[in-house]
């Protein structure tokens, strides 16, 4: 399973839509709409559009940590960081995925009903360059103890990618690698033989 990951600001203006369109068209199973600092109406707005593109080409859309919005577009999932899921009630009829970053924290999600775990992050990346990387024991340990799907996150990329399955993922999730490639089709078929 390939998950892309949002992130607008790493697009040219103007472009977002447009390789929304690039990686969904490509193959990936989930987007998840990942716009931290968009409020309510401007996400709506935007998962509003993001969503005829994924309803076009079969790919779930995800929306993160707006319940409202994914509620409101009946969108596949809403994702949520760990620290809301463990003080929020989950609503009947929505699936949840929550970020995870210790089997302890793995352990109480799936318990309270988490659909899947987003557990990061494995290598080193650029978006977290002052963080130690978990590494693939993380991703180990978690499939040796949890029973519901497992996408590991965090420096993904064609070359490392088999090595995250073989060690239990279910899946993989991608933000930096589809938002700024030129060639989305062939990272995706890249990323999609490994599975």
């Amino acid at each position: 399973m390939i998950v892309a990951v949002t992130n607008r600001r790493l697009v040219e203006k103007g472009k977002f839509l447009d390789v929304i369109e690039r990686i969904a068209s490509a193959g990936v199973d989930r987007i998840i709409l990942r716009e931290k600092d968009l409020k309510n109406d401007a996400l709506y707005a935007l998962a509003e559009k993001v969503q005829r593109i994924t309803h076009r080409y079969k790919v779930e859309l995800i929306i993160n940590s707006n319940i409202e919005t994914a509620l409101r577009l009946k969108c596949y999932a809403v994702h949520l960081p760990y620290r809301l899921f463990e003080k929020f009630h989950p609503i009947q009829g929505i699936r949840y995925g929550v970020s995870i970053h210790t089997l302890n924290e793995a352990r109480y999600a799936e318990e309270k009903g988490a659909d899947y775990l987003l557990a990061g992050h494995i290598f080193s990346t650029s978006c977290k360059p002052d963080l130690e990387p978990r590494g693939l024991s993380f991703i180990q340990n978690l499939a040796a103890n949890i029973k519901i799907p497992i996408i590991a996150i965090g420096g993904i990329q064609p070359h490392n990618a088999q090595y995250v399955y073989k060690a239990g993922a279910s899946g993989i999730a991608v933000m930096s690698l589809l938002m700024t490639v030129d060639n989305i089709d062939t990272t995706v078929n890249q990323l999609n033989r490994l599975k």
